[in-house]
């Protein structure tokens, strides 16, 4: 990474970076000053109110999907179209935001078919221990 972008630079102040990014990006503050003095400088005039086009659309999050959105991809019940603009998002963009929605949908996911197929089970191993139980009922 040659050059770091002031967009670069106050999303990593705000924890707003992939991690690798940011690692990256800290380690170079740590070596630059003249970073350090950029940084500080942007991160004053951001203070003070002055920020561009991108930093607001970052900050406000106005490219990413909703969480209901997110949902539907989870269950792949959603327009490739979009669908395809939604991976975008999460690889290319990095949008960490939109990563952690999506894990955390994903997890409640596979939760679900767990207990479901836990549930198919025990409705299939009630009703051979129905059938079974009705067998010998009627043997007697």
């Amino acid at each position: 990474m040659n050059h770091v972008s002031d967009e670069d630079l106050i999303a990593y102040a705000q924890e707003a970076l992939e991690a690798s990014l940011s690692a990256s990006i800290e380690q170079r503050l740590r070596e630059e000053e003249p970073l350090r003095l950029r940084l500080q400088e942007l991160l004053h005039n951001h203070d003070q109110g002055t920020m561009t086009i991108s930093e607001i659309w970052r900050h406000e999050q106005l490219s990413c999907p909703s969480r209901s959105d997110w949902g539907l991809y989870v269950m792949q019940a959603i327009e490739s179209q979009y669908a395809d603009y939604m991976q975008f998002h999460l690889k290319t963009v990095g949008c960490i935001y939109c990563q952690a929605t999506y894990d955390e949908l994903r997890q409640l996911a596979e939760q679900y078919d767990q207990q479901d197929s836990s549930a198919a089970r025990r409705e299939r191993l009630f009703e051979s221990s129905a059938i079974f139980l009705n067998s010998r009922t009627a043997n007697e």
